[in-house]
């Protein structure tokens, strides 16, 4: 038998004998907290039914919602993540950070068209709520109370305590003067809006500097171009371009000291160190010595040069650490490169300054993450990933969290690979010297936080999905100023250090602050909050952690402030119920109130003004007509979605890959109706749908096929009338999972005439061994010359010739009403983002043979990426990263088009998606990280580019409903104790889980994926 397929099987068994491992412990405390819980707690719990045949999936999520899978959704995120940031999106900084900045430039040349003057309406959300039970139905149990987009940094100041700064994934940046209670937007004119970090200098704080791109290298995450410094509290900006910087992890800013009465800023950067000393007026590079020898800068590849945490140490200026830490660390690329070869910590005793940083080897015995000293349970040859490091206030000891890049790209370790893990994680660890290369204590592994009193990720860890899985993306460290034994650990939840933080060959004992979510144990049967007792008490945050900062003041107290993916967070230090001095999850404030900051992928609006929108980590958004408060419907990662004309209860959603669901009561219950060929190989993780405007019963989902459905709300079975068939790379050396398909990235519809492009090898990184020429584009239609097309039939379908389209992805399509084979499309850059193009072709292109040539009609629009095309009244809009802007359709020279700027006053955010309402009166824009916004045109558009209701015919069918979850009980007052069925039943489950596995094992030539 081939060596290589009994190791599989030998890996597939100890990974189904660990899971069963995990799975009996859990459900061992699961029953035994079933037998002894509160009996009012017991009461409140939804039955399970036929606990023996339940597969795990349905014990996480029993009310069958699907988004409430998180191991499924971070593979996920973490695959697009990996493509957005592989070697061929960063492939070449310089030249990137170039065109950013060009395609900045020439967005500013654009005027405002004359035609259309009017300000643009944010419709929100600026209040976004996901516990109401009369409007958000199963999602009360979550916990979350009002939300924003995620906050990638804050920065605060002792000397004004209510002035609080927040750094926004692509919503720019935001100011509060009163503690986070009220927000302005202070960062919407700028080039881009994309923020790694945010600094106050400490001797005033009016200044501030801004770090642009968000680095936390996930897939949604925009590049940005440079450092910002305002001196009057955000009403201008002074903007310094670094040189192929694209993403900053922290900006430090340092009081005036010796040689240096300006202060010091520090940019810690995707291609550097970067240091000012005149204000953040200017900036230089201070050359980390990365390459294997130390002793120059690695740039065999773009990731070696990650610098993702820097500190200067208190009451010791002259002394800075750095550290890099690229995830994958000495991973190697397609062209047989080393990602990283100099990953780990950096120190300069002399301030800083440019060539005198030295790289600081880990002592052999004491060293962080060295075989002796390693917090892993699972062993690594190349345990410093991305690393977040932060002193306390005295400088006496310095605290680092530690992503495992060798477990990131899941290396071979003698001879065999490692077993299965829920966790990329490699540690937590205290310095008792301050010294980053010894003296390091491990406080914490996934193991010693998935037991942490209060977690919400009780369950999780059985289904790999434990603490730290996420280490790559979301993580900080802080230590309260106020006590050094105030230890802060952000992570998928937030954590505090409560025993052993300092104490020598010691894990410290750590308590949750903020849990995943309420439900700790089985999401829709028990609520954390209402378990009596300190350690379960209280509401969450949100997860996903990203950002952390302290103020103090002068009764003794600190006001701790937390960012998510959530938005922004707050409480004060005090005694808890526990007895200690500190934070608990009891106390939170929610302080998302104005901050409009979401970040939707898609958005509609039906006939009576009422917007529905898919937001990324908050699930589908709802918007009451001339209401800017929102509430959440759905839960998780929110894509596409539809409203029917004239009846806005009638709505569509839907998740990853595919999964679609329909609502008839306006989002409160929901039933699945996803294509039964949908998958993560055969569809587009947001999977574009659309209903057709001229008739709505009729939805069209395209993936690998294009499937179509005839009966609106009710339909449940699907047609597949066209396969865009296997990529014309299948087959090839290193093609493999979704690279062996064409798939559709978007469609238009009109009757029975379709467009649909698509991509074969879509991701050459995770799909075809880097090789970028494997990548193609194609364009697929039913509108054919002498033939006939119909609804739900395979007739006329062909791909289309499509000559002068560049090979690039199409993100857009649009067919003109009133010629069909007249067709639209916008080309993103290639694999979506900034990345230059060759022949620097713009976005948007126009086939009047139904698809078989094409040309250019970009004009004067900037040469950045186009995301979404409307054509109305005569004209085409298109929305893309930097604006939305209008021409007209007939044009003497198609090359020489004149477009201007629609509107006045939207943020310049990208705009990723673009509609029309029913109407046809209003331009509905989703942009990534500032919400939704209409432009309302005055009078509705003439009836070729309007929708069609469904007129006077036969009522819509409607969908049979699942029922609501039971909202949350009422805390008890006196709890007393008998058994609750849900956690007994639970624990059995996963007993009898764990005791068929092995069985499994044996029985089964089993093997993973």
């Amino acid at each position: 038998m081939n060596a290589s397929i009994v190791r599989k099987r030998q890996r597939g068994r100890r990974q189904l004998r660990a899971t069963s491992w995990v799975a009996a412990a859990i459900g061992l405390s699961l029953a035994l907290a079933g037998a002894l819980a509160p009996a009012e707690t017991a009461s409140t719990a939804a039955p399970l039914g036929g606990a023996a045949g339940t597969d795990l999936r349905q014990l996480l999520n029993p009310s069958g919602i699907t988004p409430i899978d998180p191991a499924e959704e971070m593979a996920a995120q973490q695959a697009l993540g990996g493509r957005h940031y592989g070697a061929l999106g960063l492939s070449s900084p310089v030249a990137l950070s170039d065109a950013i900045q060009q395609g900045v430039a020439q967005a500013a040349q654009v005027g405002t068209s004359r035609r259309f003057a009017r300000h643009w309406t944010l419709r929100g959300p600026t209040r976004y709520y996901a516990n109401d039970p009369a409007r958000s139905g199963d999602l009360t149990g979550l916990g979350f109370h009002n939300l924003a987009g995620r906050v990638t940094s804050i920065a605060t100041t002792s000397r004004r305590p209510g002035l609080v700064w927040v750094g926004t994934a692509g919503g720019g940046v935001w100011r509060s003067n009163d503690a986070g209670h009220s927000w302005q937007p202070r960062f919407d004119r700028q080039g881009v809006m994309s923020i790694g970090g945010v600094a106050i200098d400490p001797r005033n704080a009016a200044r501030v500097y801004v770090g642009t791109g968000e680095a936390n290298t996930n897939a949604d995450a925009y590049y940005g171009n440079g450092m910002y410094v305002t001196n009057d509290g955000g009403s201008s900006w002074r903007h310094v371009r670094l040189p192929g910087v694209l993403t900053v992890f922290h900006v430090e800013a340092v009081a005036p000291s010796a040689g240096f009465p300006r202060g010091r800023v520090f940019a810690a950067t995707n291609r550097g160190l970067w240091l000012s000393t005149d204000h953040g007026r200017h900036y230089r590079d201070v050359t980390l010595p990365t390459n294997a020898a130390h002793n120059g800068v690695y740039r065999a590849t773009p990731f070696g040069n990650f610098v993702t945490d820097v500190r200067v140490r208190p009451r010791h200026p002259r002394e800075v650490v750095a550290v890099v830490g690229w995830r994958r660390g000495k991973g190697t690329e397609p062209n047989g490169r080393i990602d990283s070869v100099g990953n780990g910590f950096y120190r300069s005793t002399s301030s800083g300054r440019g060539g005198t940083f030295h790289y600081v080897p880990q002592d052999t015995v004491t060293g962080l993450g060295v075989p002796t000293n390693n917090a892993s349970d699972t062993p690594s040859d190349d345990p410093i990933g991305r690393t977040s490091i932060a002193y306390s206030a005295d400088g006496k000891y310095l605290w680092a969290v530690v992503q495992d890049a060798g477990n990131m790209r899941n290396e071979v370790l003698v001879g065999g690979p490692l077993p299965a893990k829920n966790s990329v994680l490699n540690g937590v660890y205290v310095s008792t010297t301050a010294d980053p290369g010894s003296s390091w204590v491990p406080k914490a592994n996934s193991q010693t936080l998935g037991s942490a009193p209060g977690s919400g990720l009780l369950v999780q860890q059985a289904d790999l999905y434990g603490p730290g899985v996420q280490s790559w993306y979301d993580q900080w460290i802080a230590v309260d100023p106020k006590d050094d034994n105030r230890v802060l650990l952000g992570l998928e939840e937030v954590y505090e250090a409560v025993a052993n933080q300092t104490a020598p060959g010691v894990r410290a004992q750590w308590r949750t602050v903020s849990r995943y979510w309420n439900g700790c144990a089985l999401l829709s049967a028990v609520d954390c909050s209402t378990i009596p007792g300190p350690v379960y008490s209280g509401d969450t945050t949100h997860p996903d952690q990203h950002a952390a900062a302290f103020v103090t003041h002068q009764n003794g107290t600190t006001t701790f402030y937390s960012g998510s993916d959530g938005g922004v967070f707050s409480q004060d230090s005090h005694v808890t119920q526990l007895g200690y001095t500190g934070y608990d999850n009891d106390s939170w404030r929610w302080l998302n109130l104005g901050l409009a900051t979401t970040q939707p992928y898609y958005a509609v609006e039906g006939s009576d003004g009422t917007i529905y929108a898919g937001l990324q980590d908050n699930g589908e958004v709802k918007i009451e007509p001339g209401s800017r408060r929102g509430d959440e419907i759905y839960g998780g990662d929110g894509f596409d979605t539809a409203v029917v004309p004239r009846n806005s209860n009638q709505v569509y959603e839907e998740y990853t890959y595919g999964v679609m669901s329909v609502s008839t009561d306006g989002g409160h219950n929901w039933t699945d109706i996803t294509p039964g060929d949908a998958s993560s190989t055969t569809s587009q993780f947001a999977t574009p749908f659309l209903l057709d405007p001229r008739n709505p019963r009729h939805v069209v989902e395209v993936g690998r096929y294009i499937d179509e459905g005839t009966k609106g709300v009710a339909t449940r079975n699907w047609s597949s009338t066209y396969d865009l068939g296997p990529s014309s790379v299948a087959g090839k050396p290193g093609v493999g999972g979704g690279g062996v398909n064409n798939i559709a990235t978007a469609v238009t519809i009109l009757g029975a005439k379709m467009y649909v492009p698509f991509c074969g090898l879509c991701d050459p990184i995770s799909q075809g061994s880097g090789e970028r020429k494997y990548f193609h584009v194609g364009l697929a239609t039913n509108v054919k010359a002498g033939c006939s097309a119909a609804i739900g039939h395979k007739t006329c379908w062909h791909k289309t010739a499509h000559k002068g389209l560049p090979n690039r992805y199409i993100q857009g399509v649009a067919i003109d009403p009133r010629h069909p084979r007249t067709v639209y499309v916008a080309l993103s850059g290639y694999l979506r983002r900034w990345v230059p193009n060759g022949n620097r072709s713009g976005p948007v292109y126009v086939s009047h043979d139904a698809g078989q040539h094409f040309r250019s009609i970009s004009g004067n629009l900037p040469r950045v990426p186009g995301n979404a095309l409307v054509v109305r009244n005569g004209r085409v809009f298109v929305g893309t990263d930097l604006g939305v802007y209008s021409a007209r359709q007939k044009v003497a020279h198609p090359r020489h088009t004149h477009w201007t700027r629609v509107g006045k006053g939207l943020p310049n955010a990208s705009v990723l998606d673009l509609r029309l309402n029913p109407q046809g009166s209003h331009l509905v824009v989703a942009t990534h990280g500032r919400g939704v916004w209409t432009y309302n045109f005055g009078h509705k558009a003439k009836p070729p580019y309007r929708q069609r209701g469904l007129g006077a015919g036969p009522p819509e069918p409607t969908a049979p409903t699942t029922p609501a979850r039971p909202t949350a009980p009422m805390r008890p007052t006196v709890p007393s104790v008998g058994a609750d069925p849900a956690l007994l039943a639970a624990g059995l489950a996963l007993l009898v889980l764990a005791a068929a596995l092995p069985t499994v094992a044996r029985r089964r030539r089993w093997s993973p994926a």
